[in-house]
């Protein structure tokens, strides 16, 4: 797999500082300083979960102790934790190792600094194997059996597809080609079979891959417990709660099995097709020379002063960077560093909807009580900026749950690529409140005009509180977030945009996010920040900001009130322009970067040339022939 572009350093080290410029002074919303709360409190919510009267528990299989099995086999535990069912459920870890056997204690290692690093719990100690945890055989079709409909008993598939009998309760739908679906459906009833094991109604899925139901059958039962591959078709119904696609049912009894025997109808020799047998698998190996949780640990332990303070007493890192880096198949130094910066941002966008949140509550009204009035909704004050960050959330939010480690690769790519919109946006919010003050959050006399603050605030809310992709990979945060913010239980959607408005309107805010972006380059190119892992991050502020200036050259017309905000996104002078003649003393300046922001937008940073050194004849020769 080629290494990430978004794991290079160096980008990310630029929106670091452009974060950090950005971000509360308040010691109570510091990273370093919240970061032992955040592990308390995911610890807690752990502990919390396990003792849940109802707790369902979902046995994983190791062969070594979760801090010395390999890298790619971690990945797949962490894997299977994405695809868990939400609810009261624990992961069991099982040793199947000889080793094991032999134990005396039970407990794992580390417990209290591994667990946050997973969605769901997992349980404090592992168990062995034994016959009701880990001693299925491996699966594989073996046979072909009847089922009946539940509609009509004269409706049957005489070969469906079937792993070794003691599977039965783990199927969960039956697959069928187009064909055969639209056969089923044209006999006018809803359809669904019985499963002979136990009686479960299970509703019928397409297989848009022909191949997955070899010549001579009519049908495949599904099995996501066994078969990842079965648990993308899960998209088609909202089977995940009534089934538990993802739970293991308990093995057949003798009583079960041989109802299965008596409905067989043909046993299958020599099939054994690869997406049927978990075992077979090949999983790429990651990117890095740590081959360990334990080494990896190791390896962050020279990067302590980054997420913690000398006198801090735990200076493990975070589990969601931890996380992260393993998600991100490059298990080295570098990634340490980038997957630090990324929850770093995103700690700061939580921290902004947080501050933004405690002031309305303190200066204005609590959101829940202005929206009882129906109004927000229909009224919210949406700018470009906003429509464009809400349709990608949007938009990645659509992404299916991933299967497999390139699947997580992908979506951890494209939600980096969101994240930094997202700070984008932020900037541009911080830009705003610098230019309203005190109409940000008072806003305007019309009385049907929710404040701005408002707006963004439920936007920024929204889109914390329900983008999957944070749950999946920073569910320490997400812990943090839905302790911090409160639930509108409002469903967002700009109802009163028009089409044609809102399509100029993403645009506008697609090229305001990219304007965002290459300022916040050219910021980074002026301060020439310093990125160390062994020393606490500090901002180093230039001097004579009176010698540099921003200008942005856009042909086309630019809105003049976001003009107007985007002056206010840093101390560099900022100026807007249509015609590079209009540039303020451009002939007492060099341009020492300038970035293409689309064909008809450019940026470009001057610096004020130094006269210091010259003698007052060759200063005035030199403004002469500038003038000229």
């Amino acid at each position: 797999m080629p290494k990430s572009a978004n794991n290079t350093l160096k980008p990310w080290v630029s929106l670091l500082f452009a974060s950090m410029r950005r971000q509360a002074l308040a010691k109570r919303f510091n990273y370093r300083d919240n970061v032992p709360f955040l592990r308390t409190r995911s610890l807690n919510s752990t502990i919390e979960c396990i003792n849940h009267e109802n707790l369902t528990k979902v046995p994983i299989e190791t062969y070594r102790t979760l801090s010395n099995i390999e890298i790619p086999q971690l990945q797949d535990i962490l894997i299977k934790d994405i695809n868990i069912p939400k609810g009261s459920s624990a992961i069991q870890l099982v040793r199947t190792d000889k080793a094991s056997q032999s134990m005396k204690h039970l407990e794992i290692a580390d417990w209290a600094s591994i667990v946050p690093m997973f969605i769901n719990p997992i349980l404090p100690n592992y168990e062995l194997a034994n016959k009701n945890n880990s001693q299925w055989p491996e699966f594989a079709m073996k046979q072909t059996i009847k089922l009946v409909s539940t509609a009509d008993q004269n409706i049957i598939l005489n070969k469906t597809l079937w792993p070794q009998s003691i599977f039965s309760n783990n199927c969960r739908a039956i697959g069928v080609n187009n064909q055969k679906y639209n056969e089923l459906q044209g006999k006018g009833k809803p359809m669904t079979f019985i499963n002979p094991s136990n009686g479960n109604h299970l509703p019928i899925l397409i297989l848009e891959n022909v191949g997955d139901i070899p010549d001579g059958c009519d049908s495949i039962g599904i099995f996501p417990r066994f078969v990842p591959e079965h648990r993308k078709l899960f998209h088609q119904l909202d089977l995940l709660d009534s089934y538990g696609a993802s739970i293991d049912s308990p093995p057949c009894n003798h009583k079960e099995l041989e109802k299965i025997k008596n409905e067989r109808t043909s046993l299958i020799k020599g099939f054994n097709k690869s997406i049927h047998n978990r075992r077979e698998a090949k999983i790429k190996p990651p990117k890095g020379e740590l081959t360990s949780l334990k080494r990896l640990l190791e390896r962050t332990i020279s990067h302590k002063t980054l997420w913690s303070r000398a006198k801090s007493e735990d200076r493990t890192c975070p589990a969601d960077v931890l996380r992260c880096i393993l998600l991100s198949n490059e298990i080295d130094t570098n990634a340490i560093r980038v997957e630090f910066i990324k929850s770093f941002i995103l700690y700061n966008i939580l921290t902004q909807s947080w501050r933004l949140n405690d002031q309305l509550k303190k200066d204005i009204i609590d959101i829940r009580n202005y929206s009882s009035s129906g109004q927000v909704i229909d009224n919210l004050n949406w700018k470009s900026w906003d429509l464009y960050i809400w349709r990608k959330h949007e938009e990645i939010n659509a992404m299916e749950l991933p299967q497999n480690l390139d699947d997580v690769v992908l979506a951890k790519e494209r939600f980096d690529e969101f994240l930094k919109k997202l700070l984008n946006y932020q900037c541009m919010i911080v830009s705003e409140m610098k230019h309203l003050k005190t109409k940000f959050l008072e806003g305007t006399s019309a009385p049907t005009a929710p404040p701005r603050a408002i707006t963004v605030s439920i936007i920024f809310q929204t889109i914390l509180q329900n983008n999957k992709w944070i749950q999946v990979f920073y569910p320490g945060f997400m812990t943090l977030i839905n302790d911090s913010l409160p639930d509108f239980g409002l469903k967002l959607e700009p109802n009163n945009i028009h089409k044609r408005q809102e399509e100029n309107m993403i645009f506008e805010g697609e090229k305001i996010n990219a304007i965002m972006k290459a300022m916040l380059d050219a910021e980074a190119y002026l301060y020439e920040d310093k990125f160390a892992n062994n020393k606490p991050l500090k901002i180093v502020e230039v001097t004579r900001m009176e010698n540099w200036k921003l200008v942005i050259l856009s042909k086309l017309p630019f809105p003049k009130e976001v003009a107007k905000l985007l002056q206010y996104n840093s101390k560099i002078y900022t100026q807007f322009v249509n015609d590079p003649e209009d540039v303020d003393r451009n002939g007492y300046s060099m341009c020492t970067f300038k970035k293409m922001i689309d064909k008809d937008t450019f940026l470009y940073l001057y610096r004020l040339k130094d006269f210091k050194q010259l003698s007052q004849e060759k200063l005035m020769q030199t403004i002469v022939d500038e003038v000229d």
